[in-house]
């Protein structure tokens, strides 16, 4: 299945460099700051237990050596026309070089289609959520089946 989705209004979108495949958006906040923020949207998966276990799974994957803060509990999400699941952590994140630790703010969402689910993960500065929050919605809102109509397939084989 593919998905669509509406970006929120100012923020630029990119795809992911190969290999990967998603969709990088980027807030219109000047980076770096505790402000800016970013939202991936990652190619659907296989479901692969409960919603619940499964963004666990996502979430520990993803978190692996980094230092995890506060952790939310999941809360439901409704997408366009799915169910969904999010959880909030805080996180103490080391640079690459060494130095000090910046401290992020992540929001990994799980969208349920079935078969196939939608990863999307908010990352941003400690304080960029309050900011940003109303972006997120708009875009998790609007996560709906890409149906692309059976003209647009004969067109191209006649």
């Amino acid at each position: 299945m593919r998905f669509t989705f509406n970006s929120p209004p100012g923020w630029s979108r990119s795809p992911f460099p190969p290999p990967q495949r998603g969709v990088y958006l980027r807030s219109p906040t000047n980076t770096p700051s505790p402000e800016s923020a970013s939202i991936l949207l990652f190619d659907a998966v296989a479901a692969d237990g409960t919603l619940e276990e499964h963004l666990s799974a996502l979430v520990k994957q993803s978190c692996d050596g980094l230092k995890i803060g506060k952790t939310g509990k999941p809360v439901a999400v409704d997408a366009h026309s799915y169910r969904g699941l999010s959880i909030t952590l805080t996180l103490s994140v080391p640079p690459a070089g060494g130095g000090r630790a910046r401290d992020e703010i992540r929001v990994y969402i799980l969208i349920d289609a079935g078969h196939e689910r939608l990863p999307i993960t908010f990352i941003g500065g400690a304080k960029s959520l309050p900011q940003h929050q109303a972006a997120l919605d708009l875009l998790v809102g609007s996560v709906s089946a890409l149906n692309l109509g059976a003209e647009l397939y004969s067109r191209w084989t006649e």
